[in-house]
């Protein structure tokens, strides 16, 4: 039987190799997406006219809300450096804009209101995504997404195969 000091210096290795192994998933994992940054301004002319026609398909977005009214969502300007916006679930449509709540994404596509609802104008969204189903087989707006991989492509970017098969999800129009 070993003594009590070898069977805590077994464990002690194994706990290091276990850490060592997550350490390395977790770089591995963070150089993957770091390969797919895209750097752009958000006063880009690609980024820019994404927002323009992601506001002029606005009557598009509100007839597949009601469609598939779980999946649906808009992004709030400005458009961050960073790529972000604010996403938000639409309470009421306006003759001017949307009564929103911020939205809180849950893993299965769909997303929970967070916080109170406040009023939108329609030159502050900057986008929408309406999902079919919690595969997101297919995937209708997200114009400011599809600019960034142009703007990727534009400047001489590659885009990984597991991103390039997600834009093929959505829709052409």
């Amino acid at each position: 039987m070993p003594s009590t000091g070898v069977i805590l210096t077994i464990l002690a290795i194994l706990a290091a190799l276990f850490l060592v192994r997550e350490h390395f998933v977790l770089w591995q994992s963070a150089r993957k997406r770091s390969r797919f940054w895209v750097n752009f301004l958000p006063d880009d002319p690609i980024l820019v006219a994404a927002a323009e026609k992601a506001r002029a398909t606005l009557p598009a977005f509100d007839a597949l809300r009601e469609q598939y009214p779980r999946y649906a969502s808009l992004a709030l300007g400005p458009i961050r450096e960073d790529g972000d916006t604010t996403p938000a679930l639409v309470r009421e449509k306006l003759a001017d804009g949307y009564i929103v709540c911020h939205a809180q994404n849950k893993k299965d596509g769909t997303a929970v209101e967070k916080g109170e609802p406040f009023t939108v104008r329609t030159e502050d969204i900057v986008d929408w995504i309406v999902y079919e189903n919690e595969q997101k087989e297919r995937i209708h707006g997200g114009y400011t997404l599809r600019a960034v991989v142009e703007i990727a492509e534009r400047n001489g970017q590659v885009i990984p195969p597991f991103a390039r098969r997600q834009f093929e999800k959505f829709v052409k129009d």
